[in-house]
């Protein structure tokens, strides 16, 4: 019986160790705030906590095959957001030099806490855009976004459109003789 009480011990530790490691790993209970290291928003488990958050995006964060023809670029909010906040000065789309920035019309529809961009004209093949949602966005209750959220993409440079030749056999016939 002696022979076994050394490891129980060790088998009773090393249990209390894994579980401890596994609740800090997992968060635990607690309801805690981190930074999203790509745009440095607060993401965590209580977003009414943290303020709103951007949810989703489109076109998607480096995307790199958007069509020219994209009709719209979108920020889709955590929760219902202040519509008289959300405007040409705090959502923008830029792209550099030679590169002239759209002009546009922005919106937001409440049905989806979604922020609408629709530039007025096609966007550029082959350049990088710059989307940008100002802090200055804010809620219902007038909490703003923790900072700016900013993601990019590139417009998809099309494929050449090459005309061809149907060249039946008949013809080949002929030019062979």
């Amino acid at each position: 019986m002696h022979k076994f009480k050394p490891y129980s011990r060790f088998l009773t530790w090393s249990a209390v160790f894994l579980l401890s490691a596994a609740l800090t790993a997992c968060g635990g209970a607690s309801s805690t705030t981190t930074s999203n290291s790509s745009n440095g928003n607060s993401v965590g488990n209580d977003p009414a906590a943290s303020g709103p958050m951007v949810m989703a995006v489109t076109p998607l964060n480096k995307a790199t095959t958007v069509a020219g023809n994209t009709t719209i670029i979108t920020a889709a909010f955590s929760e219902a957001m202040s519509p008289t906040t959300i405007n040409a000065s705090s959502f923008s789309v830029s792209c550099k030099a030679p590169c002239v920035s759209p002009a546009g019309s922005v919106s937001y529809v409440a049905a989806s806490n979604t922020a609408e961009f629709t530039p007025k004209t096609p966007l550029t093949a082959g350049m990088s855009y710059t989307v940008s949602i100002s802090s200055a966005v804010t809620d219902m209750a007038g909490d703003p976004l923790a900072s700016d959220y900013v993601w990019s993409f590139t417009v998809a440079i099309p494929a050449p459109v090459v005309d061809s030749v149907v060249v039946d056999s008949a013809s080949r016939a002929r030019s062979s003789t």
